[in-house]
């Protein structure tokens, strides 16, 4: 089979993971502003340490879930829903789509489709079509994240429990015992200064 015959079938990998890249950006972007990162010149690197697609999608999640208002209300409720919504179908890209193709053996056709097989089991086939509507999919997904990232900058922002830290407003600084430090009486843990919950950083 010669590689001009399965061409389509190539062209359509790649639009897919340009598609997912896409999405995976969005999220950072998202990421920036849950973590009130947006003018931080070490964002970018931040969101890389990060990483995991499905650790930032859950993190962004969990932030959607607990925003408020400035004035401590409530969003509207249909808000939260969608946007829960959204990011469930962002996580169930990632997996099987994604791992799928990038960890399956491929063979792709001259019909543009590509044959994806786990070692021990049976072939399954993505169709021309089923590409296109993937791909569809993901920059459908992107375009409503940028929209929910942009509803996210109007909003209180608790960092997210059991990811950044163990408050769920504001970190905490471990302080030495003053008898670690050769001080007298025994220090405890005490907050950051609070920050204005309506600027973001």
């Amino acid at each position: 089979m010669s590689a001009g015959s399965v061409a389509k079938a190539h062209e359509a990998i790649g639009e897919y993971f340009c598609a997912f890249s896409r999405l995976e950006r969005e999220l950072g972007e998202a990421l920036k502003v849950v973590l009130r990162l947006q003018n931080n010149p070490a964002a970018d690197a931040i969101v890389g340490i990060v990483g995991d697609f499905a650790r930032k999608t859950r993190v962004v999640r969990r932030a959607v879930q607990t925003a408020k208002n400035v004035d401590g209300s409530d969003p509207q409720e249909n808000w939260k829903a969608n946007a829960v919504e959204l990011l469930e179908e962002i996580l169930g890209c990632n997996n099987p789509d994604r791992t799928d193709l990038a960890h399956d053996f491929l063979e792709p056709q001259q019909d543009g489709s590509v044959s994806l097989q786990k070692p021990g089991q049976e072939p399954r086939r993505w169709t021309a079509q089923s590409f296109t509507d993937k791909i569809a999919k993901l920059d459908d997904l992107a375009a409503k994240l940028k929209k929910v990232t942009s509803d996210l900058t109007t909003l209180r922002i608790p960092v997210p429990s059991g990811y950044m830290s163990v408050d769920p407003y504001q970190p905490r600084v471990r302080q030495f015992p003053p008898s670690d430090l050769g001080m007298g009486s025994r220090m405890t843990d005490t907050p950051l200064p609070a920050k204005d919950p309506g600027k973001h950083n």
